[in-house]
């Protein structure tokens, strides 16, 4: 608000020394709209703190004044950047710090504490890209495929083209007997990334596992049909055919 104040008024000033339409009464008012909005600008908190005793200007100074107000909106602006870059590193660092300690703990087999550090810098930090997919995929590497699930369906919330934490969620399903779940997972990732012949392999895989051979059959199939040389659907399609095909 402050820096946008101030180009406003820096850009009212120089257009006004500038003008050679404006006469009489019209330019006394003009003045009197000037100096109020200077009073205004004086209230604001951003610019009052780096005033001392308030906005100098002297008629005739326009030019000069409005360069002053450019350079003190270039300077809250800078201000700003450098605040906002140092609230950055801060969060980067505690996030970091937050992994760094959540490793240890599965390191430890402290499953409680990792499980309440994910938890909670996750929620701190949701805004944070990635950071849900990024906490499902250390509890994978740790094993614990359970806890994986709810982080991997936060990050597909939030985030529709998160390939990885489709194929997360997926594996963990699969590998903890969830395999309902993990066919309603991968039909979702058919809808958002369209139908890519892994994903088709993926799902023909879990089909199978569910005993649903006919479906399992025509999703190889489709997977071959768009790969032709991929080897886990020519299997796939070999251990269905004859029981689909009778």
């Amino acid at each position: 608000m402050a820096i946008k104040a101030l180009n406003s008024a820096s850009s009212a000033f120089e257009a006004y020394s500038t003008s050679t339409s404006i006469m009489g009464r019209a330019k006394f008012e003009l003045e009197v709209l000037l100096l109020d909005m200077l009073r205004e600008l004086e209230l604001v908190p951003d610019i009052k703190a780096q005033l001392r005793g308030g906005l100098k200007f002297r008629k005739g100074d326009e030019q000069l004044f409005a360069k002053a107000l450019a350079a003190l909106a270039q300077h809250l602006e800078h201000m700003d950047k450098s605040a906002k870059d140092a609230a950055l590193q801060d969060k980067l660092s505690r996030i970091e710090q937050a992994f760094d300690k959540a490793r240890e703990a599965l390191r430890e087999k402290n499953l409680p504490t990792a499980r309440r550090v994910l938890n909670t810098v996750c929620e701190r930090y949701p805004d944070e890209k990635g950071i849900f997919t990024r906490a499902a995929k250390m509890l994978a590497e740790a094993g614990l495929q359970s806890d994986v699930i709810p982080f991997a369906e936060k990050a597909m919330e939030i985030d529709l083209k998160d390939a990885q934490a489709y194929g997360l969620a997926v594996e963990a399903c699969r590998q903890i007997g969830e395999l309902p779940k993990a066919e309603t997972i991968l039909r979702e990732a058919l809808k958002a990334f369209g139908a890519h012949p892994k994903t088709y392999v993926s799902l023909a895989k879990v089909l199978y596992q569910m005993g649903r051979w006919d479906q399992a059959y025509d999703a190889a199939r489709s997977a071959q049909d768009r790969d032709p040389n991929l080897a886990e659907a020519r299997e796939i399609v070999e251990l269905t055919e004859k029981r689909v095909m009778g």
